[in-house]
């Protein structure tokens, strides 16, 4: 148990510098110590300790920000009905709690393991058509929610409808992985100060502890936007790094390949390197690589496969490590049926930007090989992992047909779905929604 708590303490501060440190421990201090002062109540001092270590897990990107925000807006939704502030009661309740839901759900399937941070989002971009549209709706929703929340008395009208407002874009855009959602945060934090000193000088002495939270929620998010920016400097350079190639492999690779499968399956499942690699050497189109360092590290495969020797495999008659040359269809009618047998990446690297870099490269390799000629009809895919089972069905629209004796399970989809998901879907690949 002792080891347990240590490895999640050292997960949850991995990368912090003293900067860092100094915060958290003032996000406990500060707003304790004026509660005290200002008899402000337990409520709001937790309220305080949890927003700010929210904030600062949000500003280095990490997923464990969420779950502390589920526990701190029942509590400030408490502590803003006293205070007769329903305008932060509909933006808890009505309008964080489902961008929590859906935070979660999107940094989950977008997280990348950084080797100063640990594992963080994977910073996405938000283009000016997309911000301007989500301004301007912001216009409409501002003025419904203005005369909604003056028909509830709310306290400070102006600066509780700019509260709801600034929430929803910094909300929708930290879903969308943006790093402009730090500056949103950044105008919100300023309205949350004008509005807390306006309070406090209307001489409401719990107004001091959240006063505060939102001084310490600017500082932040101020350098949360900077922290955003490195970790999307980060995140390209290890892009580059990565080296797709079809051309010129060696027999080497393929053991490379080997070793990476075995990661995954067992080796009696698993088809030899040698007889992959004389697959290669008939036919260069069936595999995409990525390499670091001169070394493979991913692959993707799609095997051509003569029309029986297909049905055969879709049906479990026979399994991968039973096909050979004669199986494979090179003949002017190639890639008629299409075998995926494999999109692994060795365990190391797997990360949704590793996964992306594969597929989009993947992608483009089957698209090429569509447009020279080929009629695709059907399509497997031989999957084990569950972000494979995702990708299958999720992207490429495929259905299980067969549980494998190796427990891996086969996906089918006819040639027509799977030429129109491969020849458009560029544009989905191009914001990581790959699983």
């Amino acid at each position: 148990m002792k080891n347990y708590i240590t490895n999640i303490l050292k997960r949850f501060f991995k990368g912090w510098n003293i900067f860092e440190y100094i915060f958290f421990f003032a996000a406990i201090i500060v707003p304790t110590t004026l509660g005290i002062v200002f008899n402000s109540g337990v409520l709001q001092i937790i309220a305080g300790v949890l927003a700010v270590v929210q904030t600062m897990m949000f500003a280095k990107g990490k997923i464990e920000g969420y779950f502390l925000a589920i526990a701190f807006i029942v509590i400030y939704a408490i502590v803003a009905w006293n205070l007769k502030l329903y305008g932060e009661i509909i933006i808890q309740l009505v309008v964080t709690l489902p961008i929590i839901i859906t935070g979660v759900v999107s940094w989950a399937r977008h997280r990348h393991d950084d080797h100063e941070d640990g594992q963080v989002v994977i910073v996405g971009h938000v283009g000016r058509r997309e911000l301007i549209l989500l301004i301007l709706s912001q216009l409409f929703i501002g003025t419904g929610l203005y005369f909604m929340l003056r028909a509830f008395d709310t306290v400070l009208l102006i600066s509780s409808t700019l509260s709801v407002c600034l929430s929803i874009i910094a909300g929708y855009l930290l879903i969308r992985r943006s790093r402009k959602s730090m500056i949103a945060n950044v105008a919100s934090d300023i309205n949350g100060i004008v509005m807390w000193s306006l309070l406090l000088a209307m001489g409401e002495p719990a107004a001091m502890v959240l006063l505060a939270m939102e001084a310490m929620f600017l500082i932040i998010d101020i350098y949360g936007s900077f922290e955003w920016r490195n970790m999307k400097k980060r995140q390209r350079r290890v892009k580059k790094k990565l080296i797709t190639v079809e051309e010129n492999l060696t027999l080497q690779d393929f053991e490379d390949m080997e070793n990476i499968e075995k990661q995954y399956f067992s080796p009696i499942n698993i088809m030899p390197a040698a007889e992959s690699f004389e697959l290669y050497l008939k036919d260069h189109n069936h595999i995409c690589c990525l390499k670091q360092n001169n070394r493979i590290i991913g692959f993707a495969m799609a095997l051509s496969l003569k029309e029986k020797s297909f049905n055969d495999l879709k049906t479990g008659k026979i399994d991968e490590t039973d096909l050979g040359i004669d199986d494979i269809d090179l003949s002017d009618d190639a890639y008629s049926y299409i075998y995926l047998s494999s999109i692994a990446i060795d365990k190391s690297f797997r990360n949704n930007l590793t996964l992306v870099k594969l597929f989009k490269r993947f992608r483009k390799h089957i698209s090429g090989i569509i447009s020279n000629g080929a009629n695709v009809r059907e399509v497997i895919a031989d999957v084990i992992t569950p972000e494979g089972k995702k990708l299958a069905r999720r992207l490429l629209r495929m259905q299980p047909v067969l549980i494998t004796t190796h427990n891996s399970t086969i996906y089918w989809v006819d040639g027509k779905t799977f030429t129109r998901i491969i020849t458009h879907s560029k544009k989905q690949l191009g914001n990581n929604q790959v699983i």
